[in-house]
């Protein structure tokens, strides 16, 4: 199905492998191929390896805001089903370089509380430790400007998310969360 749609039905394939090989031979980009949900890891594995390919670099910029969408609607629903209760989707260290810091301001009507860490575990335990003690609930905007995604010519691609914050049903902030991705290093 994927193979007929990129080759819009001028190739209609007879077999599994002939359908692998039009998908890659006509699209557009390795990062277009990065976004069908229909193609398992180890055929995308084979394809970025016979190309002597390990990171995405010509992103373009829809296709960076549409990975920017999908990871940041899939971040905010692992973090806000963060709690005892959810054991399997819990955010965890393999979700972070080991060396990424962060640095988390909540804004207090007596001014702001500060707090930076350094390494994967202790930035984890800063998000969740305050998702769960101010029973927080993080709403970014997917829409329009609330998201923003950026490959640089280096391959450092950079996320930014805007949205609300909310205790139960109750609004109580906005919010802003930068992440970076540097792939290979």
């Amino acid at each position: 199905m994927l193979a007929k749609s990129i080759t819009e039905n001028m190739i209609v394939p007879l077999n599994k492998q002939e359908a692998i090989d039009a998908i890659f031979l006509h699209s557009a980009t390795q990062s277009f191929l990065l976004l069908q949900e229909g193609i398992p890891r180890e055929i995308l594995f084979r394809y970025l390896h016979s190309k002597q390919s390990t990171t995405v670099t010509d992103i373009k910029v829809c296709e960076a805001d549409e990975l920017t969408c999908q990871f940041t609607n899939w971040f905010y629903s692992v973090l806000n089903q963060h709690d005892m209760y959810h054991q399997g989707t819990q955010l965890g260290v393999q979700h972070f370089w080991q060396n990424c810091k962060m640095q988390f301001v909540l804004n207090y009507e007596m001014g702001p509380k500060t707090e930076e860490k350094n390494r994967a575990a202790d930035v984890v335990q800063l998000i969740c430790n305050n998702k769960i003690q101010h029973n927080l609930f993080f709403n970014p905007n997917l829409e329009n400007k609330g998201i923003h995604g950026r490959i640089n010519k280096f391959g450092v691609f950079t996320i930014m998310a805007l949205g609300t914050l909310h205790q139960q049903d109750k609004y109580i902030g906005v919010m802003q969360f930068g992440s970076v991705y540097i792939p290979d290093s």
